[in-house]
């Protein structure tokens, strides 16, 4: 764990995985595959739902979208940690996603999912599938109503452009 980390990612956790257009969603303004692909090589960035700040959150979403890649926030999946954690793959009796503490000064509620060494190249597309179903099978909270709007709220009013939705 970071020398920043709040402790163990819980069970009872909520988990956020914050969606960005154009990165997370195509022209068609339909989720991309791709939301959960880092899940397989560096890990999939969440955020720890139930111990991030407003204030938090409203620096994460604002450093997202200052790094000149000309992306909109377009909402926020959720899950819990066990559900996410309880993903199974057909014949794969072991786990396999983990949901790892990787807190950072900046962000002490950031944390990862990662793929276990259960899982083969081939098993890829069937474990990003059972993440978006964990997730909310890609319905999305919009920004306006996530936390009932008090990020999107405290969001620079340049930042607060509409996604491609």
């Amino acid at each position: 764990m970071s020398k920043f980390s709040p402790g163990v990612v819980q069970a009872d956790e909520t988990l956020a995985r914050f969606v960005f257009s154009p990165l997370h969603v195509g022209n068609n303004g339909v989720m991309k595959p791709s939301v959960f692909s880092h899940v397989a090589t560096k890990g999939c960035s969440i955020q720890r739902d139930t111990l991030a700040t407003t204030d938090e959150l409203i620096a994460f979403v604002t450093e997202f979208l200052t790094k000149g890649q000309r992306q909109a926030w377009y909402g926020v999946l959720i899950s819990s940690c066990r559900s996410t954690r309880a993903i199974k793959l057909r014949e794969i009796t072991e786990r396999v996603v983990c949901v790892f503490d990787t807190a950072e000064a900046k962000y002490p509620a950031h944390a990862e999912i990662c793929q276990t060494h259960h899982i083969k190249e081939a098993d890829g597309p069937e474990l990003r599938k059972e993440l978006f179903a964990a997730f909310g099978n890609g319905v999305a909270v919009k920004p306006a109503n996530y936390r009932a709007g008090i990020v999107w709220n405290g969001l620079s009013s340049a930042l607060r452009r509409p996604s491609a939705s």
